[in-house]
């Protein structure tokens, strides 16, 4: 079984001794939040996430949704703790009070969604979702379409979803056929086919409002061509079709590696009745705050997942039984001794650790810069936060979702034998988070976005992280003790600086190089910005008011990721250098 406690100890560290909860609070004009309050309402949700979610993670597995008379039947328990999620006020937790949210900080925001999405990242979904469809609503919706549709998702009675890709489709949405039709009334018709649809239909909610891309009658061709529109299973009552079903319809729910219990739908629009959303042909620019809000969420849900694996294989180490120490037997009252005496395992174990909770810190961040370019009161701070943004949010979708699947395959390789069968749940966590690195864009489309827009468009802003891991080596050699974490740290720096320069001259001068070495350059740079992240935590757990077994082990983790993780950027650097990768050769199999 797996094994869950919300992460409190953590989470206090974090925010008080390393990002300055009480400050950030206080800038953001949250006047009348403290941090008790804070830190009191995500353990609340973190004792919802393991007492009512953890145990639907398997039933949502082994049972999931079900595709019944043309309509899908979630799995057994999810209406219940969707009803219990929402009554209590979760969803809208950051969302607009004006609209009936609560306009909580995304800080906050974060560390629920990473309790929800590693205790079940089936659930998970359908709340990312509902939140992508508010934030594209807010930003770029019509008086009249916020005032019908904002306060019904906020509170949960309507849920949402996002209509991208096609079957000939993939990534490449300029490819996208579903037409709408404008008609005299200001309504548009929408005919098409969506695949690849999370919670396209379900039974959890009074309705499901789909965010549509499509291309108006003499609109360009390509990605300029498209419009966003919403489209809603049933018609608003109030309008010239009230309560009808419109004509949106599941053809199936696709057979999945994992999230069974999130059912992913093809959906058939046969002239469905929809709303423009925004300017007409804007629809992918408009769609990209729902993609951009979705890219953010994976980076929690791979942190979720990697902290969910990470405790269960701590705890089974730490019970289970096998061999005896290397230096002599551990307990000799027992048959055997514990995993945890076999330094490979201890090895293991830290790595998941040093990982996750770099993971954990890069969310946070990422969430307070949220904070700050959507509510700061001095313009040029939100600016200037909102760039860094634009750098990181490839970098976390990427890097986080590969961490949540290695932590995940590390904890199965813990269990050994007992990893790979169903009944312990491990293996459910990796053929679930697998899906983490391939949706929202794939991880090499992300490699891609970073290196050929982000580079050029926010180069300062590079240049600014970059600079600022050299303050971070510097402070590091203050301390005598973290010396050697200062060198591996400028080690990997003077990496990411040479790949930088490299990169900005052979995107102009030899395009295919720089993108066949995009994934490792991304990875370089994920792991020198941990590296970062772990420099001010050792720093700040060096003077923080902690119990000494907490500070122990931070030291244990960081030594483990300064010696055995971060010089892997010293290898990436050459693979990003490394040039065009030749054609693949046909071979032929048979002899």
């Amino acid at each position: 079984m797996l094994t869950y406690e919300f992460p409190a100890s953590e989470l206090r560290y974090l925010m008080t001794d390393v990002f300055d909860l009480e400050t950030v609070l206080c800038e953001l004009g949250h006047d009348d939040l403290d941090c008790d309050t804070f830190f009191s309402v995500a353990e609340t949700f973190g004792s919802f996430a393991r007492e009512t979610l953890l145990p639907l993670n398997a039933v949502g597995d082994r049972e999931g949704a079900a595709f019944e008379n043309g309509r899908v039947r979630a799995a057994p328990g999810f209406a219940e703790a969707y009803q219990a999620f929402c009554q209590d006020g979760w969803n809208g937790l950051a969302c607009d009070p004006d609209y009936g949210g609560q306009g909580l900080p995304n800080l906050l925001h974060a560390a629920i969604r990473e309790s929800m999405a590693g205790t079940n990242l089936s659930f998970s979904l359908l709340h990312e979702l509902n939140f992508g469809v508010y934030k594209a609503l807010k930003a770029h919706g019509s008086e009249a379409l916020k005032s019908e549709y904002l306060p019904k998702i906020i509170d949960g009675s309507w849920t949402g979803t996002m209509c991208l890709t096609e079957p000939h489709c993939g990534t490449d949405l300029g490819l996208v056929r579903t037409r709408a039709r404008a008609e005299e009334d200001g309504t548009w018709r929408i005919s098409g086919t969506k695949i690849f649809i999370t919670w396209g239909d379900h039974d959890l909610s009074d309705n499901i409002v789909h965010l549509v891309l499509a291309r108006t009658a003499g609109a360009p061709a390509g990605h300029r061509g498209l419009s966003l529109f919403v489209v809603p299973g049933i018609l608003p009552a109030d309008g010239k079709f009230p309560g009808r079903r419109n004509t949106v319809q599941p053809v199936g729910i696709e057979e999945k590696m994992g999230i069974h219990g999130s059912p992913t739908c093809m959906l058939a629009f046969d002239d469905a009745v929809g709303w423009l959303v925004g300017e007409e042909t804007k629809g992918l620019a408009h769609m990209f705050t729902m993609m951009n809000a979705a890219r953010l969420s994976i980076g929690l849900q791979g942190t979720g997942i990697a902290e969910v694996a990470l405790q269960s294989a701590s705890a089974y180490a730490g019970e289970r039984r096998q061999g005896r120490a290397p230096a002599g037997v551990a307990e000799p009252d027992s048959i055997a001794d514990p995993l945890t005496v076999h330094p490979d395992i201890r090895r293991r174990l830290l790595e998941m650790r040093a990982m996750t909770e770099a993971g954990r810190a890069m969310t946070y961040q990422v969430g307070l810069l949220l904070d700050v370019s959507q509510s700061h009161k001095d313009p040029a701070k939100r600016a200037k936060a909102a760039e860094r943004l634009s750098v990181l949010t490839p970098i976390l979708k990427s890097a986080l979702s590969d961490i949540g699947f290695e932590v995940a395959n590390g904890a199965v390789q813990i269990y050994g034998g007992h990893g790979y069968i169903a009944e312990q749940g491990i293996e459910q966590l990796m053929r679930d988070v697998r899906i983490a690195s391939i949706y929202e864009g794939t991880n090499a489309v992300q490699a891609r976005d970073l290196v050929s827009r982000k580079l050029a468009m926010a180069g300062s802003s590079v240049d600014a992280l970059v600079e600022e891991l050299a303050v971070e080596t510097a402070l590091l050699a203050e301390h005598p003790e973290f010396g050697g974490f200062g060198v591996r740290l400028d080690e990997a720096v003077q990496g990411l600086k040479r790949c930088t320069s490299w990169m900005k001259t052979n995107l102009t001068e030899d395009p295919e190089a720089a993108l066949a070495g995009a994934c490792d350059y991304l990875n370089l740079f994920a792991l020198a910005l941990f590296g970062g992240l772990w420099g001010r935590m050792v720093r700040a757990a060096a003077i923080a008011d902690v119990e000494p077994e907490f500070r122990d082990a931070k030291y244990a983790a960081a030594t483990v990721f300064f010696n055995r993780i971060l010089p892997r950027t010293a290898a990436l650097e050459v693979a990003v250098k490394a040039g065009p990768v030749p054609g693949v050769p046909e071979v032929e199999r048979a002899a």
